[in-house]
C-alpha cells in the first residue's frame, strides 16, 4: 500500500539560508534534493527553504546527476539564463504547499478528519506566535509527480496540474478553517518559496527582521493524495485549461472523457506505451469486439498504419486463443480491411480508460505522465511467458532508471523475431476476406 510518508520526491533548497534571511549567492547554493516529507520537515525545522524543483541549467551545480538527468525532469537543461527559481524553471513535483496566515485556527486543521486524509505535514512558520492568529503551512504529499508543459501550444497554464490540484485542495482545507479563501494564495503558483522556521537564527526579513522565531511545531498527520486520486483529479479538470483555439475541435466524447480529433505527439507516445507494455488486461486483446474497437480507434487516427500499427501487432499477441491474431500477414491484411473509423465517436481516450480498467496506476507507471519506469507486473508475467529466452535480460536492464530506450527496443526486436518466426497460412490457403481472428 502506497505510504505518503516513504514518499520520495525532489525539492529545491539553499542549506546556506536560514528562515527568512535572503541568501546572496543562490545562484550557487541553491540545489535539488531527493527526501521524503519526514525528511522535508528536518529541513525546515533547521530554518532552510524548499520550493519545487528546478532545472539547475548545466551540470556542475549542486544537486546534478548525470545518472537521473534523463529521467527525473528537475535536471533537464533549459534556456533560461542563470536565474535558476522562477516559473520557467520550474520541474515536476509530488508536493502542494499551502500557506496560513490567520485565516484559521491550527488545531481545526490537526482535528478534521476529512482535511487529514489528504494531508501529509503541518509546519508553524517564522511568524507564528508573533502576529496576530495561526501561521503555518501545510504540505499535501502526492503519489505521482505533477507535470509541466513549457514547450506546450494547448493550455493556458503550462503549470496547470499543479493549479488544479492545488484548487482542490484549497478546498478541502477552507472548508475545514471556516474561511471562504485563504489571504495568501501564492502556493497555487510554481517556483514559490517557502521558508524554513529554526529559533536559533533571526527572522530575517520584514518588521520582525531582528526577532527570533518561536520553536517550529511539526505535525504529521499521516494523509496524502495517492496516484488514482491524482489522475480522476486532472482527467476532470484538463478540459478547462486548454485553449480556446484548441476546445472548438473538442467534438467527440467517450464516456467521462473528451478529446480532439487532433492527435498530438505525446498522445501517441502514450497509446504506444500502453499496448506495447502490457497493460491493457488479455482481454481486450482475447475479446474480438474489443480487439475490434481498439483496432478502429488507431486506424482513426493512423490510417495507413505508420505509428500504431507496431504497436497493434505487439498488443495482439496477447490474445490467449491459440492460432489467433499472431500472424503478422493476417494483421496486416485485417488492418487495410478495417473501416477508416471516422463513424465511430471512440477516441484514443477510450484506450486510456481501457488501461485504467485494467490497471488502475499505469499512469503512474507511463514515463509520459511522469512516471517510473518500473515495468508492471502484467508486463513482467506477459514478457516472461513470451520471450523467456530474453526476459531476464530484460528484466536486468529495467532495473535502471536509465533503461527505457533499451527496454523498449529489446521488447520491440524480440516481438519482431517472436512474429517473423510465425507460420503463416499461405497465399492460396488465406481467405479474400477477414472474418474472424
Amino acid at each position: 500500500m502506497w505510504n505518503p510518508n516513504t514518499q520520495k520526491f525532489w525539492v529545491a533548497t539553499n542549506r546556506q539560508a536560514f528562515n527568512k534571511q535572503p541568501s546572496t549567492t543562490e545562484y550557487k547554493d541553491i540545489e535539488n534534493i531527493y527526501i521524503n516529507v519526514l525528511e522535508l520537515g528536518e529541513l525546515v525545522k533547521q530554518g532552510h527553504p524548499h520550493c519545487d524543483p528546478i532545472g539547475l541549467n548545466q551540470s556542475g551545480r549542486p544537486g546534478w546527476t548525470e545518472e537521473m538527468s534523463a529521467i527525473s525532469g528537475p535536471f533537464l537543461q533549459r534556456p533560461y539564463g542563470d536565474s535558476p527559481r522562477c516559473k520557467g524553471n520550474s520541474y515536476l513535483t509530488n508536493i502542494v504547499v499551502m500557506e496560513v496566515d490567520g485565516d484559521g485556527a491550527l488545531q481545526d486543521v490537526l482535528n478534521n478528519e476529512e482535511l487529514r486524509k489528504i494531508l501529509t505535514l503541518v509546519y508553524t512558520s517564522c511568524s507564528h506566535g508573533k502576529k496576530d492568529g495561526d501561521r503555518f503551512r501545510l504540505v499535501f504529499v502526492l503519489g505521482r509527480r505533477l507535470e509541466t508543459f513549457h514547450d506546450s501550444t494547448e493550455y493556458t497554464n503550462p503549470h496547470w496540474q499543479l493549479e488544479a490540484i492545488w484548487d482542490y485542495c484549497h478546498s478541502v482545507l477552507v472548508k475545514a478553517l471556516g474561511c471562504e479563501k485563504l489571504s495568501d494564495t501564492s502556493g497555487r503558483e510554481a517556483a514559490r518559496q517557502f521558508f524554513g522556521c529554526n529559533s536559533n537564527y533571526k527572522i530575517g526579513l520584514g518588521p520582525l527582521a531582528d526577532e527570533y522565531p518561536e520553536p517550529c511545531q511539526v505535525h504529521f498527520t499521516g494523509g496524502g493524495l495517492d496516484a488514482l486520486q491524482v489522475n480522476q483529479l486532472l482527467d476532470a479538470a484538463e478540459f478547462s485549461y486548454v485553449k480556446s483555439s484548441v476546445t472548438n475541435q473538442y467534438d467527440y466524447q467517450h464516456q467521462n472523457y473528451s478529446d480532439s480529433d487532433e492527435l498530438s505527439s505525446r498522445d501517441a507516445n502514450i497509446i504506444n506505451w500502453i499496448l506495447t507494455n502490457g497493460v491493457l488486461d488479455n482481454s481486450y486483446a482475447t475479446d474480438r469486439n474489443k480487439w475490434f474497437t481498439i483496432g478502429r480507434v488507431l486506424k482513426k487516427y493512423d490510417p495507413n498504419g505508420e505509428i500504431f500499427f507496431e504497436a497493434f501487432v505487439i498488443f495482439s499477441q496477447q490474445c490467449t486463443e491459440e492460432g489467433k491474431r499472431d500472424g503478422r500477414e493476417e494483421l496486416e491484411m485485417f488492418w487495410e480491411q478495417l473501416p477508416s473509423g471516422e463513424d465511430t465517436e471512440a477516441t484514443f481516450n477510450c484506450i486510456k480508460s481501457y488501461a485504467t480498467s485494467s490497471n488502475e496506476e499505469w499512469r503512474n507507471q507511463c514515463p509520459y505522465y511522469g512516471g517510473t519506469t518500473t515495468m508492471t507486473k502484467a508486463t513482467k508475467d506477459f514478457v516472461s511467458g513470451s520471450i523467456s529466452t530474453t526476459s531476464a535480460r530484460l528484466l536486468s536492464a529495467m532495473e535502471d532508471r536509465n533503461a527505457l530506450s533499451e527496454y523498449e527496443s529489446i521488447l520491440r526486436a524480440n516481438f519482431e523475431s517472436r512474429i517473423a518466426n510465425i507460420n503463416v497460412s499461405t497465399a492460396e490457403n488465406t481467405p479474400a476476406v477477414v472474418t474472424d481472428f
